[in-house]
């Protein structure tokens, strides 16, 4: 479609057939499945018409429609039908978000997902040149918000579910939508990142080749957005307390200054959301910048990722995460695995969350509860457990750095000092990263290797409580 509209003169020089082949292809292709009622790709799982639950794909897909209308459909009739087919099928993607506007897929999906949303709204809006405006809608301000809230430094996002390390929302989307929707945060994200540099940036990758920052993946954003002046740079200041109740994912800074002092991320939710990981409870600690505690994130995609082997690359395990184990019985997959009694405190951004249901019932508890609060320079987390028969716990960190000056109840890394409960014996291991799912991982944390810090119980318990600290 954009080459049909960039080119389209100089190709019917060459020939006519060139473009009549290109628009008969985009119509067989996209409009006319598109708008039959009874196609495939109308009943798919993506348009929610069946009453399925819908994620990114459902906005990128109709993204991609409203991008060929726009370009490459000259019948208004057409063009109606497109605009009004694509409504209801953007309300029910809307309809699966909470109030908070948090992205359950995590900040790299987001941009397929809440970005994807805004490519659509952008392209009612000139399609119906204004008469679509969602711009005053909360939800969508806040779907928006939530790129710039998961920022934590660099090239670092809260990176729970499927978020390689080292990926955070294009910055210039989010500085478009921000301006959409009046949103200082999101304008304020876009001018920290691309204040002063070139909007469309020449760069070269690992492998010395040729790409271009700052495009994304959608042409009609690239073509609507290429005349953006260069932004003034304006230092990026965070709330040092944010809370997503829907998602339930708490994020707590030590200073608004980016990067400055001790972060905390602490998610709940559950293990059925979309590029899941088994991750309900984990927490995400970093110190100026440097990983304390991380998430791993996603590795290279395969055939095994979305397979029914998923669950068997440790980075998507609950024991890949910082989360305990019970008796060796970790998370598994599923809605059943969930986080309940979300209990918040806007006071120090502290976050309780009732974990029992996160575990199946092999590991044999009668309750759990963790919590999270990062105040008066020092993370504290707190385990208490009960059993419903004497058991063994074992609790998981992952870190991109071998701990030093290790004690019976400490350690240091990164220049913190973790203190933990001298009843739990510490111990280390270097994570398996050969296989293709994973190789990559431990360079998007700067190291060649990650380690997974395990703390367990010397002797079975029935019920107590375990407090880690870190400062």
């Amino acid at each position: 479609a954009v080459v049909y509209y960039l080119c389209r003169d100089a190709l019917d020089k060459e020939t006519p057939i060139l473009c009549e082949r290109l628009l008969k292809e985009l119509d067989m292709r996209i409009v006319s499945p598109f708008l039959s009622k009874l196609s495939s790709a109308r009943l798919q799982w993506w348009t929610g018409e069946r009453g399925q639950t819908v994620n990114n794909w459902c906005p990128w897909i109709v993204s991609n429609v409203l991008t060929v209308c726009a370009l490459a459909v000259s019948d208004n009739v057409t063009r109606d039908a497109i605009v009004i087919s694509s409504l209801p099928i953007l309300d029910r993607f809307i309809n699966g978000y909470k109030s908070d506007g948090g992205c359950d897929e995590g900040p790299s999906y987001w941009g397929m997902a809440g970005g994807a949303l805004f490519e659509c709204c952008s392209l009612l809006y000139d399609l119906t040149s204004g008469y679509i405006n969602v711009s005053n809608e909360t939800l969508y301000r806040r779907i928006g918000e939530y790129a710039a809230l998961a920022y934590i430094t660099e090239n670092r996002s809260a990176n729970f579910s499927d978020c390689p390390a080292d990926v955070i929302p294009n910055p210039l989307l989010v500085y478009h939508f921000g301006v959409s929707v009046g949103s200082e945060l999101m304008q304020n994200y876009g001018q920290a990142l691309l204040g002063g540099k070139p909007i469309i940036q020449i760069e070269k990758d690992s492998d010395n080749k040729t790409k271009t920052g700052n495009i994304s993946y959608t042409p009609y954003r690239f073509l609507r957005n290429i005349s953006t002046p260069r932004l003034e740079y304006k230092p990026l200041t965070l709330p040092t307390k944010t809370w997503f109740d829907g998602i339930m994912l708490a994020i707590t800074r030590e200073s608004e200054t980016c990067g400055k002092g001790l972060y905390l991320a602490f998610k709940g939710g559950h293990n059925a959301e979309s590029h899941n990981h088994n991750d309900v409870g984990s927490i995400i600690v970093l110190s100026d910048n440097q990983p304390i505690f991380l998430d791993a994130g996603c590795g290279t995609y395969t055939k095994k990722t979305f397979s029914n082997e998923r669950y068997t690359i440790w980075s998507m395990t609950s024991d890949g995460h910082n989360l305990p184990s019970f008796g060796g019985v970790s998370q598994q997959a599923g809605r059943g695995a969930y986080a309940s009694d979300a209990i918040y405190c806007e006071e120090n951004g502290g976050l309780t969350l009732n974990l029992t249901t996160a575990y199946p019932k092999q590991a044999s508890l009668k309750d759990y509860h963790r919590s999270a609060v990062l105040e008066n320079g020092k993370v504290t987390v707190t385990d208490k457990i009960e059993f419903l028969q004497d058991g063994e716990v074992a609790f998981h960190y992952i870190c991109n750095q071998m701990p030093i000056d290790v004690t019976e109840n400490s350690f240091m890394i990164h220049g913190r000092t973790v203190c933990f409960d001298a009843s739990l014996v510490y111990s280390i291991e270097a994570m398996d990263c050969s296989e293709e799912e994973t190789k990559d991982i431990p360079k998007k944390w700067n190291t060649d290797t990650l380690w997974r810090i395990t703390l367990k119980t010397k002797t079975p318990i029935q019920k107590a409580k375990f407090v880690l600290t870190i400062c």
